[in-house]
């Protein structure tokens, strides 16, 4: 995790599991239950404000984003082929970042290499 802190300069990594139980890495008291993620990703890897589709497409992921007071993510799938394992989020607070192709692929390298 420091690696990815310095790296990326994000402020926490989130796992959420086949069930939508989402924990940070950092601070395991921070969770929140997320089912409908899986109805939001339909790709490997979403990067953008929260704002922008999650709002509209999937609103609990999008209130616990919220609540924890994230303003922009990158989600990537960990899974391979069709069966999807869970998702890795990177987080960053308060602000519409916009993430970078090389920030992209780090995290995408790291969700396949859960699998």
């Amino acid at each position: 995790m420091p690696l990815l802190k310095n790296e990326l300069q994000i402020s926490d990594l989130y796992y959420v599991g086949k069930s939508g139980g989402m924990r940070s890495v950092l601070n395991p008291e921070l969770s929140g239950y997320v089912p409908d993620i899986f109805k939001f990703m339909n790709d490997e890897i979403y990067a953008g404000s929260i704002y922008e589709q999650i709002e509209e497409r999937s609103p609990i992921l999008f209130e616990v984003l919220e609540r924890l007071g994230i303003g922009s993510v990158i989600i990537a799938r960990i899974g391979m082929r069709g069966d999807t394992k869970g998702y890795l989020i990177c987080t960053e607070p308060r602000s519409r970042r916009i993430w970078q192709e090389n920030e992209c692929a780090l995290l995408f390298y790291l969700s396949e290499l859960l699998i």
